[in-house]
Protein backbone atom coordinates (compact mmCIF):
# COMPACT_ATOMS: atom_id res chain seq x y z
CA UNK A 1 0.00 0.00 0.00
CA UNK A 2 1.54 3.28 -1.05
CA UNK A 3 1.59 6.43 0.99
CA UNK A 4 -1.19 8.20 -0.95
CA UNK A 5 -3.73 5.62 0.16
CA UNK A 6 -3.23 6.59 3.79
CA UNK A 7 -4.04 10.26 3.26
CA UNK A 8 -7.81 9.95 3.24
CA UNK A 9 -9.04 13.19 4.79
CA UNK A 10 -9.84 14.92 1.48
CA UNK A 11 -10.37 12.00 -0.86
CA UNK A 12 -13.13 9.69 -2.05
CA UNK A 13 -12.01 7.42 0.82
CA UNK A 14 -13.43 9.90 3.34
CA UNK A 15 -17.14 9.95 4.22
CA UNK A 16 -16.76 13.55 5.45
CA UNK A 17 -15.33 14.63 2.10
CA UNK A 18 -18.18 12.91 0.26
CA UNK A 19 -20.79 14.55 2.50
CA UNK A 20 -19.14 17.98 2.16
CA UNK A 21 -18.95 17.53 -1.59
CA UNK A 22 -22.57 16.44 -1.88
CA UNK A 23 -23.75 19.42 0.15
CA UNK A 24 -21.70 21.78 -2.02
CA UNK A 25 -23.10 20.27 -5.23
CA UNK A 26 -26.71 20.49 -4.03
CA UNK A 27 -26.22 24.19 -3.33
CA UNK A 28 -24.30 24.95 -6.50
CA UNK A 29 -26.32 22.91 -9.01
CA UNK A 30 -30.08 22.55 -8.45
CA UNK A 31 -30.39 20.10 -11.35
CA UNK A 32 -27.80 17.75 -9.91
CA UNK A 33 -29.43 18.22 -6.50
CA UNK A 34 -32.49 16.39 -7.82
CA UNK A 35 -30.27 13.39 -8.60
CA UNK A 36 -28.55 13.49 -5.22
CA UNK A 37 -31.90 13.67 -3.42
CA UNK A 38 -33.38 10.64 -5.16
CA UNK A 39 -30.41 8.26 -5.00
CA UNK A 40 -28.60 6.42 -2.23
CA UNK A 41 -25.95 8.40 -0.33
CA UNK A 42 -22.41 7.83 -1.51
CA UNK A 43 -20.28 5.40 0.45
CA UNK A 44 -16.61 6.05 1.08
CA UNK A 45 -14.51 3.99 -1.30
CA UNK A 46 -11.95 1.58 0.06
CA UNK A 47 -8.36 2.31 -1.01
CA UNK A 48 -7.62 -0.18 -3.78
CA UNK A 49 -4.35 -2.02 -4.50
CA UNK A 50 -2.95 -0.01 -7.38
CA UNK A 51 -1.74 -2.70 -9.79
CA UNK A 52 -4.93 -4.70 -9.46
CA UNK A 53 -7.08 -1.58 -9.85
CA UNK A 54 -5.37 -0.41 -13.02
CA UNK A 55 -5.54 -3.91 -14.49
CA UNK A 56 -9.28 -4.07 -13.78
CA UNK A 57 -9.84 -0.70 -15.43
CA UNK A 58 -7.82 -1.75 -18.48
CA UNK A 59 -9.59 -5.10 -18.80
CA UNK A 60 -12.94 -3.31 -18.66
CA UNK A 61 -12.27 -0.80 -21.44
CA UNK A 62 -14.99 -1.00 -24.13
CA UNK A 63 -16.55 -4.05 -22.45
CA UNK A 64 -19.67 -4.53 -20.37
CA UNK A 65 -19.14 -4.90 -16.64
CA UNK A 66 -20.26 -8.52 -16.75
CA UNK A 67 -17.79 -9.50 -19.47
CA UNK A 68 -14.95 -7.57 -17.82
CA UNK A 69 -15.60 -9.21 -14.45
CA UNK A 70 -15.58 -12.64 -16.09
CA UNK A 71 -12.22 -12.03 -17.78
CA UNK A 72 -10.73 -10.64 -14.57
CA UNK A 73 -11.94 -13.64 -12.57
CA UNK A 74 -10.42 -16.05 -15.10
CA UNK A 75 -7.03 -14.32 -14.88
CA UNK A 76 -7.13 -14.11 -11.09
CA UNK A 77 -7.89 -17.86 -10.92
CA UNK A 78 -4.87 -18.90 -13.00
CA UNK A 79 -2.44 -21.08 -10.98
CA UNK A 80 0.48 -18.71 -11.60
CA UNK A 81 -1.55 -15.77 -10.25
CA UNK A 82 -1.76 -17.30 -6.78
CA UNK A 83 -1.76 -16.12 -4.05
CA UNK A 84 -2.89 -12.78 -5.48
CA UNK A 85 -3.08 -10.22 -8.32
CA UNK A 86 0.54 -9.09 -8.17
CA UNK A 87 3.00 -7.85 -10.85
CA UNK A 88 5.45 -10.66 -10.17
CA UNK A 89 2.70 -13.26 -10.39
CA UNK A 90 1.37 -11.84 -13.64
CA UNK A 91 4.83 -11.97 -15.23
CA UNK A 92 4.85 -15.71 -14.51
CA UNK A 93 1.75 -16.24 -16.64
CA UNK A 94 2.17 -17.26 -20.28
CA UNK A 95 0.85 -14.65 -22.72
CA UNK A 96 -1.34 -17.24 -24.42
CA UNK A 97 -2.93 -18.06 -21.07
CA UNK A 98 -3.86 -14.38 -20.64
CA UNK A 99 -5.32 -14.27 -24.14
CA UNK A 100 -7.25 -17.48 -23.51
CA UNK A 101 -8.91 -15.70 -20.58
CA UNK A 102 -10.39 -13.26 -23.08
CA UNK A 103 -7.76 -10.49 -23.18
CA UNK A 104 -6.98 -8.83 -26.49
CA UNK A 105 -3.35 -8.71 -27.66
CA UNK A 106 -3.25 -4.97 -26.92
CA UNK A 107 -4.51 -5.38 -23.36
CA UNK A 108 -2.15 -8.30 -22.81
CA UNK A 109 0.76 -6.11 -23.90
CA UNK A 110 -0.32 -3.41 -21.48
CA UNK A 111 -0.73 -5.70 -18.46
CA UNK A 112 2.64 -7.35 -19.05
CA UNK A 113 4.40 -4.05 -19.71
CA UNK A 114 2.86 -2.42 -16.67
CA UNK A 115 3.83 -5.38 -14.47
CA UNK A 116 7.44 -5.12 -15.69
CA UNK A 117 7.49 -1.40 -14.92
CA UNK A 118 6.33 -1.98 -11.34
CA UNK A 119 8.79 -4.79 -10.76
CA UNK A 120 11.60 -2.50 -11.93
CA UNK A 121 10.34 0.40 -9.80
CA UNK A 122 8.02 -0.68 -6.97
CA UNK A 123 7.81 2.96 -5.79
CA UNK A 124 6.05 4.17 -8.94
CA UNK A 125 2.76 4.95 -7.19
CA UNK A 126 4.43 6.66 -4.24
CA UNK A 127 6.27 8.90 -6.68
CA UNK A 128 3.00 9.90 -8.32
CA UNK A 129 0.95 10.41 -5.17
CA UNK A 130 2.15 13.96 -4.45
CA UNK A 131 1.31 15.30 -7.91
CA UNK A 132 -1.69 17.56 -8.43
CA UNK A 133 -4.62 16.18 -10.42
CA UNK A 134 -3.51 17.50 -13.80
CA UNK A 135 0.09 16.33 -13.48
CA UNK A 136 -1.01 12.96 -12.10
CA UNK A 137 -3.15 12.29 -15.16
CA UNK A 138 -0.39 13.48 -17.50
CA UNK A 139 2.15 11.16 -15.86
CA UNK A 140 -0.22 8.20 -15.92
CA UNK A 141 -0.78 8.79 -19.63
CA UNK A 142 2.95 8.41 -20.29
CA UNK A 143 2.49 4.71 -19.46
CA UNK A 144 1.84 2.78 -22.65
CA UNK A 145 -1.81 1.79 -22.93
CA UNK A 146 -3.21 4.41 -20.55
CA UNK A 147 -5.44 7.03 -22.15
CA UNK A 148 -7.32 9.98 -20.61
CA UNK A 149 -10.32 7.93 -19.43
CA UNK A 150 -8.20 5.21 -17.82
CA UNK A 151 -5.99 7.81 -16.12
CA UNK A 152 -9.03 9.66 -14.78
CA UNK A 153 -10.77 6.54 -13.45
CA UNK A 154 -7.53 5.33 -11.87
CA UNK A 155 -6.96 8.73 -10.22
CA UNK A 156 -10.37 8.37 -8.60
CA UNK A 157 -10.19 4.66 -7.75
CA UNK A 158 -6.62 4.34 -6.48
CA UNK A 159 -5.87 7.87 -5.31
CA UNK A 160 -9.37 8.97 -4.34
CA UNK A 161 -9.02 12.33 -6.09
CA UNK A 162 -12.10 14.49 -5.53
CA UNK A 163 -11.98 16.79 -8.55
CA UNK A 164 -11.63 14.51 -11.59
CA UNK A 165 -13.92 14.44 -14.60
CA UNK A 166 -13.54 11.28 -16.75
CA UNK A 167 -13.86 12.63 -20.28
CA UNK A 168 -14.92 9.82 -22.58
CA UNK A 169 -17.14 8.11 -20.03
CA UNK A 170 -20.21 7.27 -22.10
CA UNK A 171 -22.49 6.77 -19.09
CA UNK A 172 -21.67 10.22 -17.70
CA UNK A 173 -22.21 11.80 -21.11
CA UNK A 174 -25.66 10.20 -21.34
CA UNK A 175 -26.56 11.36 -17.84
CA UNK A 176 -25.56 14.95 -18.55
CA UNK A 177 -27.50 15.00 -21.82
CA UNK A 178 -30.61 13.63 -20.11
CA UNK A 179 -30.43 16.02 -17.14
CA UNK A 180 -29.49 19.23 -18.91
CA UNK A 181 -31.09 18.59 -22.31
CA UNK A 182 -28.20 19.29 -24.67
CA UNK A 183 -25.75 17.34 -26.79
CA UNK A 184 -22.60 16.65 -24.79
CA UNK A 185 -20.24 16.47 -27.76
CA UNK A 186 -21.47 19.34 -29.94
CA UNK A 187 -22.46 21.89 -27.30
CA UNK A 188 -19.08 22.14 -25.60
CA UNK A 189 -19.73 25.53 -23.96
CA UNK A 190 -22.77 24.14 -22.18
CA UNK A 191 -20.84 21.03 -21.17
CA UNK A 192 -17.95 23.07 -19.76
CA UNK A 193 -20.37 25.38 -17.94
CA UNK A 194 -22.08 22.47 -16.18
CA UNK A 195 -18.84 20.71 -15.22
CA UNK A 196 -17.42 24.01 -13.90
CA UNK A 197 -20.29 24.16 -11.37
CA UNK A 198 -18.96 21.01 -9.75
CA UNK A 199 -15.41 22.21 -9.04
CA UNK A 200 -13.77 21.25 -6.62
CA UNK A 201 -15.96 18.13 -6.30
CA UNK A 202 -16.25 16.87 -9.87
CA UNK A 203 -15.48 13.28 -8.84
CA UNK A 204 -18.31 13.38 -6.29
CA UNK A 205 -20.71 14.64 -8.96
CA UNK A 206 -19.63 11.83 -11.27
CA UNK A 207 -20.20 9.24 -8.53
CA UNK A 208 -23.73 10.55 -7.98
CA UNK A 209 -24.45 10.29 -11.70
CA UNK A 210 -23.14 6.71 -11.80
CA UNK A 211 -25.45 5.89 -8.89
CA UNK A 212 -28.38 7.49 -10.67
CA UNK A 213 -27.72 5.38 -13.75
CA UNK A 214 -26.98 2.14 -11.87
CA UNK A 215 -30.10 2.46 -9.71
CA UNK A 216 -32.25 2.58 -12.84
CA UNK A 217 -33.45 6.13 -12.21
CA UNK A 218 -31.83 7.47 -15.37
Amino acid sequence: MYRGLLETEMTLFSLKALNDGSAFLKTNDPVLASVINCTAPLKARNPAPSFETLCKITIGQQLSGTVADRIYARIAALPDMQPGFDPNNLLGVERNDLKNCGLSSQKTDFLVGFAKMLVENPNTFDELSDLDDSDLIKELMTIRGIGPWTAAIFSMSAYGRLNIFPHGDVTIQKCIERLYNFDFMTEKKDTDRIIARWVPYRSVAVCHLWNWYDEGKF
